[in-house]
């Protein structure tokens, strides 16, 4: 179960540096200035779609699967539904 907490965590500091990034991948004369540009970066949305993704996945986790309990299967299938917002995010901003 720790593991699958660190993995979350790292995979959700991941989502955060690739939101900045592509911002300055955009926008690559602009100069790196991290508080100045803070608003920029859309990081209210990017919180907005992890509030969903965790919405649908103690959703989706509320279904018995095996016999795990209820925090295992809600960090395994937030660690999926991440995976693939953090593959969205990549795939679209290139």
């Amino acid at each position: 179960m720790k593991k699958l907490l660190y993995l979350n965590i790292i995979l959700i500091v991941l989502i955060l540096v690739a939101s900045v990034a592509t911002f300055y991948g955009y926008n690559f004369p602009i100069p790196f200035d991290f508080i100045g540009n803070f608003k920029d970066y859309g990081t209210q949305y990017i919180l907005i779609f992890l509030l969903i993704i965790g919405f649908l996945a103690s959703l989706i986790a509320s279904v018995k699967i095996k016999k795990y309990n209820f925090k295992n299967r809600f960090l395994c299938v937030f660690l999926i539904l991440n995976c693939l917002f953090l593959g969205f995010l990549v795939f679209e901003n290139i």
